[in-house]
């Protein structure tokens, strides 16, 4: 069914282009042309994809998993790191980290240029920052269940979700400080980040830090 239904709308693609649906195009601006010709072209290679692994491949795959993971590969590549594709399954972890509160150790990461996950800064008062994690320490591994899952090549979404867990749990974290590696074990506890922090400096002079942009940040 799967297979009929891709067929069919590769049909309908190669249909749309033809003198007729040409002519329609001539209404719209240069700009839009090349828009719906690339969207066009590029839905029927991915289409054509498609078919092949669900006719040739040894194995039942699931498209949609397959495509998430190609989406997320392609525009970490040609996007800043700071950008990346998300699924609609994993909206919620996204939405839960941006609500203030959360279920983890209270811990800002970042990737460098060499793919490496580097702790941007524990937030104070969380497990964390009483086990006595530091701005610069870099996370090689996390044991997740009874294995030790390496960071390498993993996006910087999968790692906080691999991080954040239920509160009460515990998560292994082997750093590397300098030269020497160290291994934490933190229980996960309730996060409450404050977006804003603002203090008065005097002489009619403050000071406002935003943390980080949530669903309210004032």
């Amino acid at each position: 069914m799967k297979r009929f239904s891709a067929f069919c709308l590769l049909a309908f693609l190669i249909l749309a282009f033809t003198p007729a649906f040409a002519q329609d195009l001539e209404n719209v601006s240069p700009k839009e042309q090349e828009l719906i010709k690339n969207i066009a072209n590029a839905t029927r290679v991915f289409l054509e994809i498609q078919i092949h692994i669900q006719e040739q491949y040894y194995r039942e795959v699931d498209i949609k998993d397959c495509w998430d993971k190609v989406l997320a590969g392609g525009l970490a590549n040609c996007l800043d790191p700071n950008s990346s594709y998300i699924s609609p399954s994993e909206v919620s972890t996204f939405e839960s980290g941006t609500s203030g509160t959360f279920f983890g150790i209270g811990v800002e990461v970042s990737q460098d240029k060499d793919g490496r996950t580097v702790v941007v800064s524990p937030i104070e008062g969380t497990p964390a920052w009483h086990a006595g994690l530091a701005t610069g320490d870099i996370i090689t591994h996390i044991v997740s269940g009874d294995a030790i899952k390496p960071l390498k090549g993993l996006r910087l979404f999968d790692i906080v979700k691999l991080i954040r867990g239920p509160k009460g749990t515990s998560v292994v974290l082997h750093i590397l400080r300098g030269d020497k590696e160290k291994v934490f074990t933190i229980v996960r506890d309730e996060i409450v980040v404050v977006s804003v922090e603002k203090r008065n400096l005097g002489m009619r002079l403050g000071y406002v830090k935003i943390r980080q942009f949530q669903e309210k940040t004032f």
